[in-house]
């Protein structure tokens, strides 16, 4: 058995996940394991009504079928998984830190928001946005300012203190090849996720945060039709469902939306977590003023 730290969780799996960091100490949170969940996956979706037919949610468990296999999720402690023929180890993996571990945290009540995050010593920043956005470049560029790397594409958000508190994920980046090469990054030491998507996992090791940071804010960058960028600090309605639209399970349509216990924690963070959303012109390059003007924020 393997045992590593991740979102916060101490996380044991039957198989070793090469990317995630290490550990040897605390009570086991969750565990991995595979075993043959087709027949219960496939019941539990039928049988509850689901009107999507890949997957089911609720708070106690949830069913997933899809291209990477079955996967059942439960109780907020437990992911058993049946692995597609069709897909690698890695692949199935990626399926399994990203939608299964949000699956365990909103079961923890604990928010997964599809981000990256950066840190330094005044706390973390937390970069979202859209694919195409730049989120991913605009990462990369805060790591060779000096940034700490804290996670890439789901971040675990609770409260600590009556503040907002966020936990790392593991020291790897993702990123497309073309970024890897413009960036003259070492390809021996990248992971190949989804070759096909042009998918890879970039070691951030040196420059990795292992302790959880207070949230200083959450920027959501997109493309629009503007000639300069636009950017401004959202309040009110505006600022909560900005956030929960940025909830890495968000395209999973069901009940969950409605869970009430959820809902506060998401309405807690909302108010206060500083939401900035970033628009920048859809036709030219603009990632490096859009570094400039989050790094000004991170200066106030």
């Amino acid at each position: 058995m393997h045992k590593y730290l991740v979102y916060g969780l101490v996380v044991q799996s039957q198989q070793e996940i090469p990317q995630l960091v290490r550990t040897d100490s605390g009570n086991i949170d969750v565990n991995i394991f595979e075993e043959d969940v087709t027949e219960e996956v496939n019941r539990l979706i039928e049988d509850n009504g689901s009107l999507h037919r890949e997957y089911y949610i609720t708070k106690k468990f949830t069913a997933f079928s899809c291209e990477y296999g079955f996967f059942l999720i439960q109780n907020g402690n437990e992911i058993k998984y049946k692995r597609s023929e069709d897909h690698s180890f890695m692949e199935t993996v990626t399926f399994i830190l990203g939608y299964c571990f949000s699956i365990i945290l909103f079961q923890r009540n604990i928010m997964a928001i599809h981000c990256s995050v950066v840190s330094n010593d005044k706390g973390a920043i937390l970069i979202s946005g859209n694919s195409g956005a730049g989120k991913s470049t605009v990462t990369r560029n805060f790591l060779e300012k000096g940034y700490r790397f804290m996670a890439d594409d789901v971040a675990a958000v609770t409260i600590a203190n009556n503040k907002p508190l966020v936990y790392h994920t593991f020291p790897y980046q993702k990123l497309c090849f073309n970024e890897i090469e413009k960036r003259n990054i070492n390809v021996s030491e990248i992971i190949n996720i989804n070759e096909e998507r042009d998918k890879y996992l970039v070691p951030v090791k040196h420059d990795f945060e292992k302790h959880p940071q207070f949230i200083r804010f959450l920027v959501v960058i997109t493309t629009g039709d503007v000639k300069d960028i636009v950017m401004e600090k959202l309040t009110g309605f505006e600022h909560f469902v900005l956030l929960r639209s940025n909830l890495f399970i968000h395209p999973l349509k069901g009940g969950w939306e409605n869970e009430k216990e959820f809902t506060r924690m998401c309405l807690l963070v909302s108010s206060l977590l500083p939401v900035y959303l970033i628009i920048r012109p859809r036709e030219r390059d603009t990632i490096e003023e859009v570094t400039g003007m989050i790094e000004k924020l991170c200066m106030m």
